[in-house]
């Protein structure tokens, strides 16, 4: 296997992410209610749009999040905030402009995928966005979806799933065809097996590695390279090959 085979047979963490998507799409598709609108990017669920308003607005309340409105010309719906309190101040409200820049009073229902090796897959987390500021605590995003699906029996099915997940959907490697696909980075980690001396060499100008995860020259694009399961064997011969040749160009 060379060089140039290799670089034919990497698969990005994009394109993992739009299979992963894709594959949720195909299985919810099947019913009518099922109909999957993309984010922006062509990789998130938008699930659905809700006002905040009549039945949802109570149902919202009977989850644990009220709403109120300031007299600074904002309003704002806010879940319950932890004992201790750190980090990102607005994690457990979202915000909307009722003064002369008025936003709509909405959240749009979504799931935002993430890469997760030790899942071996992409999974889906729930987000509800605003228009102003959004909540960023995964329990409060749950805590909508929950609302939605109480108030709402036309609700997007992935919602409901979402819920019986307990907040995590995931799309396995096996669910879209990759099983055992493995990052550049986990089977470099792999091949040097603890040698320091190789680690140190992956991060150093003269390496000989391709791919090389630990470059400094790679770009984030490339650092998050995959490789599928059968040419595994193939990149550790490859790489083996290429430290044989560094080191015999040490002696000459």
């Amino acid at each position: 296997m060379t060089v140039e085979d290799v670089r034919k047979q990497l698969i990005n963490k994009e394109l993992l992410i739009v299979r992963a998507t894709k594959f949720l799409a195909e299985k919810y598709n099947a019913n009518e209610n099922a109909v999957v609108c993309f984010g922006p990017d062509q990789k998130n669920f938008i699930l659905g749009k809700y006002p905040l308003a009549g039945d949802f607005l109570i149902t919202l309340k009977s989850h644990g999040l009220e709403w109120s409105q300031r007299k600074d010309g904002i309003a704002t719906l806010a879940g319950p905030e932890p004992e201790e309190k750190g980090g990102v101040t607005n994690a457990y409200y979202w915000n909307f402009r009722t003064d002369e820049k008025k936003d709509e009073q909405a959240l749009t229902l979504e799931l935002r995928p993430f890469l997760d090796e030790r899942e071996r897959g992409i999974i889906f987390t729930p987000h509800a966005n605003g228009t102003y500021l959004s909540a960023l605590d995964k329990f409060v995003n749950f805590k909508v979806f929950e609302a939605a699906a109480d108030c709402d029996r036309s609700a997007h099915p992935l919602i409901s799933e979402i819920i019986a997940g307990r907040g995590i959907i995931t799309v396995h490697w096996t669910d879209i065809h990759l099983g055992g696909i493995r990052s550049i980075l986990a089977l470099f980690n792999e091949f040097r097996r603890d040698n320091e001396e190789i680690k140190k060499l992956g991060h150093s100008n003269l390496s000989p590695f391709y791919p090389n995860p630990l470059s400094d020259r790679w770009n984030e694009a490339e650092a998050n390279l995959f490789l599928p399961e059968q040419y595994q064997p193939a990149l550790f011969r490859l790489w083996q090959a290429q430290l044989e040749s560094f080191q015999k160009s040490l002696t000459r």
